[in-house]
C-alpha cells in the first residue's frame, strides 16, 4: 500500500513538472538575415506560438531588394538593440526597424564608426537606408550616413550595393 502511494505521488509529481515546464517554456529565435522572429509557446496541448513574426516589415523589404525569398539564419533569443551575433549591429537594426532620423543620428553619435561598418552578411547601414520604410525620409537618412562616411560601393553577401537594393525595390510593382 505504501509503495503504491509512493509510486502514485511520483507519477503525479512528474506529470506536474512536465506540465509546468511546458507551460513556462517559450523558445524565441530571430533571423539574422531578414529579421523575422519566432516565438514558440505551448500551453498544454495548445500551440500559442507566433512563427515568423515580422514586427517591422523587414523581411518584405529584404525580399523586394533581393528579388527572392529570405533563407533564414536562426539565432537564439529575441531581436533587440544589442545583438552579439554580429548580424544586427545597433545602427543597421535601428534603420531596418524604421526608427526616426533623430534616434538614428543618436546611434551614429554614440558609435561614429558604425556608419562605415558592415555586419556578418556585408550589409551596411546604407543598405538598410535604401529600403527605409519612410520613403520621404529615405534621402535624408542616406545623406546622413554618407556624411558619416558610409561606403556606397560596399556589397552584401549577394554582391548587391545599397543602390542595387534601392533599384530592385523600386522596380518592384508593389509599394514598399
Amino acid at each position: 500500500m505504501k509503495t503504491a502511494a509512493i509510486i502514485l505521488c511520483s507519477v503525479v509529481f512528474t506529470a506536474f513538472v512536465a506540465v509546468a515546464v511546458q507551460v513556462l517554456t517559450v523558445r524565441v529565435h530571430h533571423d539574422g538575415r531578414c529579421g523575422v522572429q519566432e516565438w514558440v509557446h505551448y500551453v498544454l496541448w495548445m500551440d500559442d506560438s507566433e512563427r515568423e513574426y515580422d514586427e517591422f516589415g523587414i523581411a518584405e523589404r529584404w525580399r523586394r531588394a533581393h528579388k527572392r525569398t529570405c533563407d533564414h539564419i536562426w539565432i537564439p533569443g529575441p531581436m533587440g538593440d544589442v545583438d552579439d551575433s554580429g548580424y544586427w549591429p545597433p545602427l543597421q537594426y535601428a534603420i531596418a526597424r524604421g526608427l526616426g532620423i533623430a534616434r538614428i543620428r543618436d546611434v551614429i553619435r554614440s558609435d561614429p564608426g558604425s556608419a562605415k561598418a558592415s555586419d556578418k552578411l556585408g550589409r551596411t547601414a546604407l543598405h538598410w537606408a535604401a529600403v527605409y520604410p519612410d520613403p520621404q525620409k529615405r534621402e535624408t537618412l542616406k545623406k546622413l550616413l554618407e556624411d558619416a562616411g558610409a561606403d556606397a560601393t560596399a556589397k552584401d553577401e549577394d554582391g548587391l550595393t545599397a543602390r542595387d537594393w534601392e533599384s530592385q525595390s523600386a522596380d518592384s510593382n508593389e509599394a514598399i
